[in-house]
């Protein structure tokens, strides 16, 4: 049975029981822990359904099972934080924005909700979203990681003044030394690297973008010097090679 049909029946169930407490005073007590008793079972049911799921790397099973329980037991219903992510991993950017919203309206400066309402935007293609989230993000937390979105917001959106002042303050950050972050290296991949390699080939691809190649290549070797193992810079600087390979 597929499980959104199963819970739905299951509810129906438990909505029978409680109305059977209610006419039935005599048989209520015992109907009570009836219900409590399937409640529980259901409950460690769907638990085992979510941890079973997310060790398979089932996504859209555990997305069904959490949201389950959700509803059936109340405890869980604060779990909105964990069922965005679910969304957003899953590729389900238009749920993950819709659950973020509602988040958001009781409790508007939950960074993690609105970083998942930054990145949801951001792989939408909604990059004017995404910016002015990415900067109420640092404003509220003052992380370094977030001058990086913002300057990779407004490269995308052809603002290469706004992308520069962005990525010279990026520089001056504290945490620039120490911090690291996540790129996105192609389709379904990411690569953690520390934040200043991310920084140099950031700087690079603006000056790519501004057909400033001798300063792109510059810093693509800069970023490499940082992480040898940074994809990014590998494959510009491969772009790089082939075109004037190209040209000659």
């Amino acid at each position: 049975m597929n499980l959104n049909i199963y819970c739905a029946s299951f509810l129906m169930l438990m909505a029978s029981l409680l109305s059977s407490c209610q006419q039935n005073e005599e048989t209520g007590k015992h109907a009570e822990e009836v219900y409590e008793r399937l409640k529980n079972e259901e409950v460690e049911r769907l638990k085992t359904v979510y941890r079973k799921s997310m060790e398979y790397g089932d996504g859209n099973t555990a997305i069904y099972a959490l949201q389950n329980l959700m509803l059936i037991d109340s405890q869980y219903v604060d779990y909105s934080d964990t069922l965005a992510t679910l969304y957003f991993g899953n590729g389900k950017y238009q749920a993950a924005l819709a659950v973020t919203d509602e988040a958001l309206e009781k409790e508007p400066e939950n960074l993690e909700m609105l970083e998942i309402a930054a990145m949801a935007n951001t792989f939408m293609g909604e990059n004017d979203e995404a910016l002015n989230i990415f900067r109420e993000l640092y404003r509220l937390s003052g992380n370094a990681q977030y001058l990086y979105r913002i300057a990779i917001a407004q490269i995308s959106d052809d603002d290469f003044e706004g992308a520069r002042t962005s990525i010279d303050s990026l520089f001056a950050h504290p945490g620039i030394e120490t911090d690291s972050v996540t790129v996105p290296v192609g389709q379904n991949h990411s690569q953690e690297v520390p934040l200043k390699a991310a920084a140099l080939n950031l700087r690079g691809f603006y000056f790519g973008q501004r057909q400033e190649m001798e300063k792109a290549r510059e810093f693509f070797l800069r970023a490499l010097a940082v992480d040898p193992e940074f994809v990014l810079p590998q494959g510009a600087l491969r772009e790089m090679s082939g075109i004037s390979g190209r040209g000659e």
